[in-house]
């Protein structure tokens, strides 16, 4: 009966001593698990010269060299890692998926390769791929753009993985893009004392407001050649009207004699948004044949005889006309009936 209390107590200390146990346990257990484990690391770069070379709309493909440095950290991973190996003695490979997450509305974007296996490793492993990027005709010249690219690791043993972002910039550049229709014919037959009149409808298929710069290519001599030296064509991209008309006039020489010149006049139309940024040259050329016979000079001698011929004719008839009606006066005031 007295070794009852005794064994009792035996008890009670040992559960108190088990549930300490316990309770000392369990927090040590998990700061172990915390102080071994690692975590993945993505830290991105891209070569922003590429980048920031002007991408035109509808061109081929921008590439863009970007490269990715996968490392894991953690207070034990250089120890950790070495224990990660394939069966034939290998280094364990993390996976690597890379995706497109975000980009402009104006633009599709694609990443190669979308896979990469990567060796884990304290120092990082860097690891080469290609963002591949095409505008489309609505991105506005100068625009900013950004693609959002997106990276998940898969995560191994110690090793946690996760998600990653890294952003990547680029400018859209200036399209110089016309559409030209000439409404008249190009090739035309007038005479030497007429002009030649082109009307010429222009659309502006680029992305900004742009500047027309007109020349006339090596103007034959004595023709008369005009045309607008400036015009300024909206954009879609913006709302503006992107469709103007300019005239050109030819008047071929005027000189005395038989006619029969052809000439080929050619107009160099330039889209330009300023003075540094030009487009390539369009040319227009337009076959007139002057033919006939032209008097310069003497119009004015030809209509002075006219008007002393027709002076002297009045003159003449008005004298026949007083001879007439004296004839009649004398007839009947003679009283001749």
């Amino acid at each position: 009966m007295n070794k009852f209390p005794t064994v009792m107590k035996k008890l009670g200390v040992l559960t108190i001593l088990f549930i300490s146990l316990i309770m000392i346990t369990t927090p040590v257990k998990s700061a172990f698990g915390d102080v071994y484990n690692c975590y993945s690391r993505i830290a991105f770069d891209y070569d922003e010269t590429a980048a920031n070379d002007p991408i035109l709309p509808l061109d081929m493909v921008k590439n863009i060299p970007v490269t990715l440095n996968y490392s894991v950290a953690g207070e034990y991973a250089k120890e950790i890692l070495p224990y990660y190996v394939e069966s034939d003695g290998t280094p364990l490979k993390s996976y690597l998926y890379l995706y497109i997450d975000d980009t402009p509305d104006w633009c599709t974007a694609t990443i190669s390769p979308p896979l990469l296996l990567v060796p884990p490793s304290v120092n990082g492993e860097t690891s080469n791929v290609t963002l591949s990027i095409k505008i489309n005709e609505t991105a506005h010249a100068f625009s900013k753009g950004k693609v959002k690219i997106k990276v998940d690791v898969v995560g191994f043993g110690a090793v946690k993985g996760g998600t990653f972002y890294g952003n990547i910039s680029f400018m859209v550049g200036y399209l110089p893009l016309l559409d030209i229709d000439v409404l008249e014919s190009p090739t035309r037959v007038i005479e030497p004392d007429s002009t030649a009149v082109y009307n010429i409808k222009i659309d502006n298929l680029g992305n900004a407001k742009t500047r027309l710069k007109c020349d006339i290519l090596n103007p034959p001599k004595g023709w008369i050649i005009s045309f607008p030296s400036n015009t300024v064509l909206g954009t879609k991209t913006m709302g503006e009207n992107p469709t103007g008309t300019i005239t050109v006039t030819v008047k071929p020489p005027y000189e005395f004699g038989y006619h029969n010149d052809r000439e080929v006049i050619q107009l160099s139309v330039t889209p330009m948004y300023n003075e540094s940024i030009v487009g390539q040259d369009y040319t227009l050329s337009f076959i007139i044949k002057s033919k006939g016979f032209s008097t310069p000079g003497f119009e004015v001698i030809l209509l002075f005889f006219v008007i002393i011929f027709i002076t002297a004719f009045s003159k003449k008839q008005q004298k026949i006309r007083s001879k007439i009606e004296s004839s009649y006066h004398r007839y009947y005031e003679g009283g001749d009936v």
